[in-house]
């Protein structure tokens, strides 16, 4: 492994130099459009100087021209607008002047070429009472309409009155029919709403009937316990069966009616098991009723009922 000392760096350096003073020397010397070296520049400052000064004498020649032809343009278009507006007032004199004093219809000849004699002349027939219309003439018949074209504008005119007319007729037809209809879909508005009130107000009844029927049950359950009775032992049982009883009918029938006749059926004594069992969902056998006397309470009871009915 060789060592590198000082010296060496010096002579890496030194050559280095020497080369890049080489290339910058040929770069100088083989470019011919930045070499001066060999060159008369003061020549060649003339020649660009002289070059510059044709160039700008060019410029000025070639704006000069352009001016002058801009302005022959504009000249001659001047020109050519003033001799077409001549023209045409020349031409609009002439026709002025022929329309004025040289018309057709002044000739001499003009009723022999008159291209509108024939729309000029009079009809052959004008009325049914014109006085050229004569026996040998031909020119009146039985069942000619002269009023034919008068009488079908006037038929047009009236059936498309009788087509406006039944239009408006049916589109008062249609907001009479869309009135009722709002009419009716209030209607029913109304009575559902009214229905709604009326059950919410049955459910209200309902459930105050069974709050004061378990106020009464629960009464008489503290009496029974404090006091020590029987018989109230089985009142209590005989109400709450009531009140189960009227839950059931109200579940089953959906009818105050029919549980005002049951539990009056029931209190009186004479209980119909069939119509029991099929509302309570039981059997006839498994169901067993008998009658029994009316207390005060059931009493009250009962009247409250009747009352409220």
């Amino acid at each position: 492994m060789e060592i590198v000392q000082p010296r060496d760096l010096e002579r890496y350096l030194s050559l280095a130099k020497r080369r890049h003073g080489e290339l910058c020397r040929q770069k100088r010397i083989f470019n011919a459009r930045n070499r001066i070296i060999g060159g008369d520049t003061d020549a060649w400052d003339a020649q660009v100087h002289d070059q510059k000064i044709r160039e700008a004498t060019e410029k000025a020649r070639h704006e000069t021209f352009a001016a002058e032809m801009r302005q022959n343009d504009k000249i001659t278009c001047i020109l050519e607008g003033r001799e077409r507006r001549d023209r045409k007032s020349l031409c609009k004199a002439i026709n002025d002047f022929q329309q004025t004093f040289q018309k057709p219809e002044t000739r001499r000849e003009f009723d022999l070429s008159d291209p509108l004699a024939l729309r000029k002349d009079l009809p052959a027939r004008q009325s049914d009472n014109d006085i050229r219309n004569t026996l040998s003439g031909m020119q009146k018949f039985m069942g000619e309409d002269l009023n034919f074209h008068e009488r079908k504008k006037f038929q047009e005119e009236q059936n498309r009155e009788w087509s406006l007319q039944q239009q408006r007729e049916r589109e008062s037809a249609r907001a009479h029919q869309r009135c009722a209809e709002d009419l009716y879909f209030k209607t029913r508005l109304q009575f559902d709403e009214t229905a709604k009130h009326l059950q919410s107000l049955e459910s209200a009844t309902r459930k105050a009937v069974c709050a004061a029927v378990k106020e009464f049950n629960r009464n008489q359950d503290s009496d029974i316990y404090l006091n020590g009775h029987p018989a109230l032992l089985w009142h209590l049982v005989l109400v709450s069966l009531l009140c189960h009883l009227s839950e059931l009918i109200l579940i089953k029938t959906r009818s105050w009616h029919s549980l005002r006749a049951t539990i009056i059926m029931l209190m009186i004594g004479a209980p119909d098991t069939s119509l029991l069992s099929k509302l309570c969902g039981t059997s006839s056998q498994t169901l067993h009723l008998r009658p029994f006397a009316l207390p005060g309470p059931s009493l009250a009871l009962l009247q409250a009922l009747s009352s409220s009915s």
